[in-house]
């Protein structure tokens, strides 16, 4: 519980509890947003050395066709350059923040934090959804290719490895939405109250 939080806590327990001007408010908001941005970034760094250190892991010595070769080169190419401008613009965000006593451009920062925020967390859901997809239908399609014979087992067996992939898939993916939930958009939520407490004392 940040010193925001823990003085509107006082306020709603003790009636009595000296009050503080607007100017006072609008500064432990900005030092609370400066807060949030910063463990964001934090958090998306975690992430992404997470993400290089799962490959740098030794890899299982298979076939694999030369799409799925493409595909996995190509999606690399993409997701981390994406991830990093997403890192980048989390820290942008954070300095522009943290060096700013104006109330407009902190609004602005906020709002283009939570907008980067939303979109970091779709395109990562969305992206490993689709390498899910694709590494499924690889694993199926080199099991039929190394089949002397396509038989009725075969198919069946392929249906129900497809189905138990598709069933991963959904479960990893609302995994996925739980953790992105409790660590992204919790901090998002503080960073949208703290977002209508100023937008409030501006108006005043």
């Amino acid at each position: 519980m940040d010193e925001l939080d823990l003085l509107k806590k006082h306020w709603q327990k003790n009636s009595d509890f000296p009050k503080v001007n607007s100017e006072e408010i609008k500064k432990m908001s900005h030092k609370s947003s400066s807060s949030i941005v910063k463990w964001i970034f934090i958090i998306s760094l975690i992430e992404l050395a997470f993400g290089l250190s799962l490959n740098l892991l030794p890899s299982p010595e298979k076939e694999y066709s030369n799409f799925f070769l493409n595909f996995e080169l190509a999606s690399l190419l993409v997701f981390y350059p994406v991830v990093i401008f997403f890192i980048y613009q989390f820290f942008k965000s954070y300095l522009a923040i943290k060096n700013t006593d104006s109330t407009k451009v902190l609004l602005e920062n906020i709002i283009r934090t939570r907008k980067n925020v939303e979109a970091y967390i779709k395109f990562n859901i969305y992206y490993f959804a689709v390498v899910f997809f694709i590494v499924s239908v690889e694993e199926i399609s080199m099991d039929i290719q190394k089949a002397k014979e396509v038989t009725s087992f075969l198919v069946f067996k392929e249906v129900c490895m497809f189905i138990a992939f598709a069933i991963i898939a959904v479960l990893f993916i609302m995994f996925a939405k739980y953790i992105y939930r409790l660590i992204y958009v919790r901090l998002l939520k503080k960073l949208n109250v703290n977002y209508d407490e100023l937008k409030k004392l501006d108006s005043e």
